[in-house]
């Protein structure tokens, strides 16, 4: 049977995002169908409209995941980092654009 280790290294699969889960998505999916039942509204349209720009995706994409992880019990600190950078950066991105 194969590690997580073995699973996480393979090129051509794509997991879900949300912390510990190991559910194969296609590409392009950020999460299973579980974790992204457990989004609001307001993040799905987020990460619709995130497609903008590379940066307003990220951001929407830390937003998600970290919401499911405070719904799940699981740590936040390094999330909450992410989502303040990726959120900085489309800012900047936004002011920049004319």
């Amino acid at each position: 049977m194969a590690t997580q280790t073995q699973h996480r290294h393979n090129a051509q699969a794509h997991y879900c995002n949300a912390a510990g889960c190991l559910a194969h998505v296609s590409a392009g999916q950020l999460m299973c169908r579980r974790h992204a039942a457990m989004l609001s509204e307001d993040l799905s349209a987020a990460m619709h409209a995130g497609v903008r720009s590379r940066a307003h995706y990220k951001a929407a994409a830390c937003a998600a995941i970290l919401h499911v992880a405070e719904l799940e019990g699981r740590p936040t600190v390094a999330l909450r980092r992410c989502l303040a950078k990726w959120r900085e950066l489309a800012e900047k991105s936004e002011r920049a654009t004319p």
